[in-house]
């Protein structure tokens, strides 16, 4: 009976309409962000733009471990995303290329309890598994998403923090020849 009825909870929260991957009405009026970055030698600028959501101040991710909490929260990011990423050049994020464009934000639940940060376009999914998760002095009520400076000039870090828990990934242009071909590293 337990089963029914978080089945039947899940299909009417799915059948819902909401303007972003929203977990309840905590978030119904949560703010959007903006950040940004210009990159100096190629002054190409990124920007991600999201909603600030609650996620139950980061304890969504302890929630990831209950499988059906993660085939909710997947079915509700297959729907909608949380904001977009505009890249106006090829960037090199936690490793993985990824062309020029404007991608929407995502996040998933691996199978093993992970959020996982998509970007999406045109169908096609690029995906990071954040088990690099740490816990932080600092807890944050909603999500942050933003760029912070790295060590190297051309370099920054896509910052995440889910209540006391946060990691940086790496955001780089990707490196052209003289020809404005992919230099192999």
């Amino acid at each position: 009976m337990k089963n029914l009825t978080l089945g039947l909870l899940a299909a009417l929260a799915l059948t819902v309409s909401t303007q972003a991957q929203v977990f309840g009405s905590v978030n119904r009026n949560a703010p959007t962000m903006t950040s940004s970055i210009t990159f100096a030698e190629s002054e190409a600028t990124a920007t991600i733009s999201y909603k600030a959501l609650n996620f139950a101040e980061g304890k969504f991710v302890e929630r990831m471990k209950d499988a059906n909490f993660r085939q909710f929260m997947n079915a509700q990011a297959k729907q909608q995303g949380l904001g977009s990423l505009s890249l106006p050049a090829d960037m090199n994020i936690g490793g993985t290329d990824v062309a020029a464009g404007d991608y929407g934000v995502h996040f998933f639940a691996s199978d093993e309890g992970h959020p996982i940060l998509t970007l999406s376009k045109d169908g096609e999914l690029i995906q990071w598994t954040l088990d690099g998760l740490q816990e932080n002095e600092t807890s944050r009520p909603r999500l942050v998403m933003n760029f912070v400076p790295a060590a190297k000039a051309n370099e920054v870090d896509l910052h995440l923090h889910f209540g006391n828990l946060s990691m940086d990934i790496p955001v780089k242009p990707v490196a052209k020849d003289d020809d404005g071909e992919k230099e192999e590293v």
